[in-house]
């Protein structure tokens, strides 16, 4: 196989790369100005090596006021997620590349995911009760990623020692 393919969507990454991976995705979701939710992604290639970054917030050039950022309803018609921003800022292509986010994605990212070729998202365990208004979605999503091929596998707490601190998403 060429070293410069990514990921085929079979890959599997092991217990140390995922932590890894998790963990960087954890510190870049703390970049967001979300007072509410700091959710970060971390694209990743067949190689191992981090091809894209992101965390959500308001699209470039949009002022991020603290008010906006307070009233949910404005946050949430602004917001550009984790896994979008990260596909939007890859160096290279990221068919076959695997997705690290602290969240589930939602439906609109899984379509944007299976739809630029994505092979595996790793998502981190939510906590219980936290994110409850999204579960339909997140079902949506799941059924979008069987229909696409997409992996999906749910990565524990424990594995990347997550405090339960309110930052976390």
């Amino acid at each position: 196989m060429d070293p410069m393919q990514p990921l085929p969507a079979h890959f599997d990454l092991s217990e140390t790369w995922r932590q890894r991976f998790m963990r960087l995705a954890i510190e870049v979701g703390s970049w967001s100005k979300d007072p509410a939710s700091k959710v970060g992604a971390v694209l990743v290639d067949r190689r191992k090596r981090v091809t894209g970054l992101g965390f959500n917030g308001f699209p470039r050039n949009v002022p991020d006021h603290p008010e906006l950022l307070e009233d949910r309803d404005a946050k949430l018609m602004r917001t550009v997620h984790a896994e979008v921003n990260a596909i939007l800022n890859a160096t290279a292509d990221v068919d076959g590349c695997a997705l690290f986010a602290t969240l589930h994605p939602c439906l609109d990212c899984a379509k944007f995911i299976v739809q630029c070729g994505i092979g595996k998202v790793y998502h981190l365990e939510a906590l219980p009760g936290r994110h409850s208004r999204w579960m339909e979605n997140f079902e949506s999503a799941r059924t979008v990623f069987r229909e696409g091929g997409v992996l999906l596998e749910e990565v524990p707490r424990a594995l990347v020692d997550v405090p339960r601190g309110p930052v976390q998403p």
